[in-house]
């Protein structure tokens, strides 16, 4: 049987009901956002504070300050502490970056009387014992030595250390002696100043009820010193940094990672969506024309593509890939000729409608299951959209036309505009 004679054709995903979350106050006057599912028997608290490494000049403070609010205080240890979340089957993530820093756990809803105090309190009240601030270090540690051997490692961080200098918080990245210099004080310093529980804002989804809503009410007292606020717009021009490479070279390296990199400032909602199109078609999925051309028609490259990396209220974005050296110099006339052919020739419309229907797909999966809205409604928040953006997301997809995203092309895909930076068996 011939599978591709019989498989169904694609649905094009033009809207769907998308769920919207308004902000409510808790009787306590934390704002809060809640998914309710009932009759799921599982909740998720997830505890967000607008503070990150943008909040801080010493790099990985408010990564581990974020990272060990179970490290426990001179009453019980970290081990206590998750010994008794796993008893009871509780999971937990946390999180942190240049913006924000979160945590989150899910458990069953007949365990929210015993795991919300119990996480609650414990965060409260950590106090990072040196004994595991010195553990911490040592494993991060290890990771920055084994990263700072990799090309990949180099060439990102050259290439954003040219484009935004070496103190920006989109480009510091930090030493091993800069992690070692970290002690208990500078990271309680940090939790206490933004990482207060009454300073968070809190995600629930799952099966809510006010029990659970009662028992963080009941459990955090609103910080008057620094409440949840909405940021301030962070976005600015960067110096021209382009027609710059920088190389590195790797003595144990046996290939060479490319990275390009631009700052980019959209003009309107709608310009990101164009972007969204153009990074796609460039290099954002399998079937870009960078994997088509320099993968699949000249063998130049093992892997290469591109994306967009948030930058406060704008984006970075990124070119990658990895290549012998001998590839270098073609690999990137390969990449300026797909720049100019995305300048002078409109997409045709089946590619263009294969990219929507691509893009529709990913958009559509990114609100399945009971738990998927927070990260939304972050979104929004650090990006001062409106609490119905996602409503309005595909419909613009759809009308996008290829003579807009020629323009596109023509403002931002400039050879000399990208920094690159090289790095490996140079």
């Amino acid at each position: 049987m011939n599978f591709r004679k019989v498989r169904p054709s694609p649905t094009p995903i033009s809207n769907f009901p998308i769920p919207s979350l308004e902000p409510i106050l808790l009787k306590n006057g934390q704002q809060a956002y809640v998914q309710n599912s009932p009759g799921l028997d599982l909740v998720r608290i997830e505890l967000f504070w607008l503070a990150g490494s943008k909040d801080t000049q010493q790099p990985f403070v408010s990564a581990l300050a974020g990272e060990m609010l179970f490290s426990g205080n001179p009453r019980i240890s970290e081990e206590e502490i998750i010994k008794k979340l796993d008893y009871h089957g509780a999971s937990y993530s946390m999180d942190t970056g240049i913006n924000t820093s979160s945590i989150s756990v899910r458990f069953q809803k007949k365990h929210s009387g015993i795991i919300i105090p119990w996480v609650l309190d414990n965060i409260g009240s950590v106090t990072y014992p040196d004994v595991e601030v010195d553990n911490n270090i040592m494993i991060r540690s290890a990771g920055i030595e084994r990263q700072q051997q990799t090309p990949k490692y180099w060439s990102n961080r050259i290439a954003l250390e040219a484009l935004y200098g070496t103190t920006n918080p989109l480009s510091r990245f930090g030493e091993v002696a800069d992690l070692e210099s970290i002690n208990s004080s500078l990271l309680n310093q940090f939790r206490q100043k933004y990482l207060d529980l009454g300073s968070s804002m809190v995600f629930f989804a799952g099966d809510i009820d006010n029990q659970v809503l009662g028992l963080i009410e009941n459990h955090i007292t609103l910080s008057s010193s620094l409440p949840f606020t909405r940021p301030n717009k962070i976005s600015q021009h960067y110096p021209a940094n382009g027609n710059k490479t920088i190389k590195k070279s790797l003595p144990n390296a046996s290939q060479v990672s490319l990275q390009m990199a631009k700052h980019i400032v959209p003009d309107c909602p709608r310009d990101k969506h164009i972007l969204t199109m153009l990074n796609l078609v460039l290099g954002g999925y399998f079937g870009s024309r960078l994997m088509q051309e320099l993968r699949e028609k000249q063998g130049l490259t093992y892997g290469i593509g591109s994306y967009f990396k948030s930058a406060f209220d704008d984006y970075t974005w990124i070119i990658s890939g990895e290549m012998n050296g001998e590839n270098i110099e073609s690999s990137i006339e390969a990449i300026y000729l797909i720049f100019n052919n995305l300048r002078t020739e409109l997409i045709h419309i089946e590619e263009l409608n294969k990219l929507k229907q691509y893009y529709s797909g990913i958009f559509r999966s990114g609100f399945d299951g009971p738990f998927a809205l927070s990260n939304k409604v972050q979104s929004n928040i650090l990006k001062h959209q409106d609490h119905n953006y996602y409503t309005t997301v595909l419909g613009e997809i759809w009308s996008i036309t290829s003579e807009e995203i020629l323009s596109m092309a023509n403002r931002h895909l400039i050879d000399d505009s990208f920094v690159i930076g090289l790095a490996g068996n140079l």
